[in-house]
């Protein structure tokens, strides 16, 4: 796959725009990270949107640490990163991930394509650029692009490559197979009568894959493109609850 950095810049804006999505509570040990690896993504045209969730601990003033320059516009402050604008907000009244996923998907929907990632993870190189060429193959039909993983065990300090099946309707319908981090197409979001369902508190992103591919396939791309960090405290255990 040709990588992004190749192109031309005077392409870079008839390239779809990419909107990353995160959620984040109490995660200021980890959230840096994860901004920088989306920041360090070979593909231009990104922006970052995250939301506090209510964080207790300093994940606030870790994300603003980041910013080169900075304005505040309402209620949201941008920020400014290596190019890379980051749309950072503090959300009142959180009522868990979904809830947060599509507070941030709405503040994002001027975007082409999603993708996720929570505020513990991060993204390896080439993750926005190799799946946004592949979505672009065939944008009618392709609503989910999602790839393999490494998983980390911080507390055994363990590295473990996933490997994720390629996919199939029968198989996703049996188990989740697509992976935490995918890039979403809007063009399959507008078919939807909602996005991530706010009254679920385990198994939303199953239940949004299974509703996207009644209309669309997913793609998956063999290779390890995003890191997902095990800690006992992942975003959707913590989340305060409605």
């Amino acid at each position: 796959l040709k990588r992004m950095s190749e192109y031309d810049t005077n392409l870079s804006a008839s390239l779809p725009k990419v909107a990353v999505i995160m959620p984040c509570y109490n995660h200021g040990k980890y959230v840096q990270q994860a901004i920088m690896s989306v920041v360090k993504q070979d593909y231009p045209m990104k922006s970052i949107f995250v939301s506090d969730e209510g964080s207790t601990d300093d994940s606030y003033h870790q994300i603003t640490r980041l910013f080169e320059r900075q304005e505040q516009r309402n209620d949201v402050t941008l920020g400014v990163v290596q190019n890379t604008t980051i749309v950072l907000s503090k959300n009142p009244d959180p009522r868990g991930p979904s809830a947060a996923r599509n507070r941030l998907l709405s503040m994002a929907w001027g975007s082409d394509m999603f993708c996720m990632l929570d505020a513990d993870d991060f993204y390896l190189p080439g993750k926005l650029s190799k799946s946004v060429m592949v979505m672009s193959e065939d944008v009618e039909t392709i609503g989910i692009v999602y790839t393999d993983a490494l998983i980390y065990h911080e507390n055994k300090n363990l590295l473990i490559r996933e490997y994720r099946e390629p996919y199939s309707r029968q198989r996703l319908e049996q188990e989740c197979i697509v992976s935490n981090t995918p890039l979403l197409n809007k063009k399959a979001l507008q078919r939807l009568h909602h996005l991530y369902d706010e009254g679920m508190r385990t198994a939303e992103d199953w239940d949004l894959w299974l509703r996207i591919t009644n209309q669309s396939v997913a793609v998956h791309i063999p290779e390890a493109l995003h890191t997902y960090r095990v800690t006992g405290k992942n975003a959707s255990d913590v989340v305060p609850a409605a």
